[in-house]
C-alpha cells in the first residue's frame, strides 16, 4: 500500500493534553495507474520505434504531425 500523510496538527485534548491529528490518504490505486499508463507509453515507443509500417499521430483540429516513426520519413 502507497500512503501520504498530508496534514499534522496538534489539538487540545481536554485534561490528557494535545494530541497529534494525522490524515492518510490511500494512494494505491493512483500509483497503480501511473504504472499502468508507463507501461502503455513505453509499448507505443517501443511500436513505433520498431515496426516497418508507416505510423503517424496527427493532431485533428490542425492536421500537425504529434509523432511519426522512422518508416514516414
Amino acid at each position: 500500500r502507497w500512503t501520504s500523510r498530508s496534514e499534522v496538527q496538534t489539538v487540545p485534548v481536554g485534561d490528557d493534553g494535545p494530541a497529534v491529528l494525522s490524515i492518510y490518504t490511500d494512494l494505491t490505486a493512483q500509483r497503480a495507474a501511473e504504472q499502468a499508463l508507463r507501461r502503455s507509453e513505453t509499448l507505443l515507443e517501443q511500436l513505433f520505434a520498431t515496426t516497418p509500417d508507416t505510423l503517424s499521430i496527427t493532431e485533428f483540429e490542425t492536421g500537425r504531425y504529434l509523432m511519426i516513426n522512422q518508416a514516414f520519413t
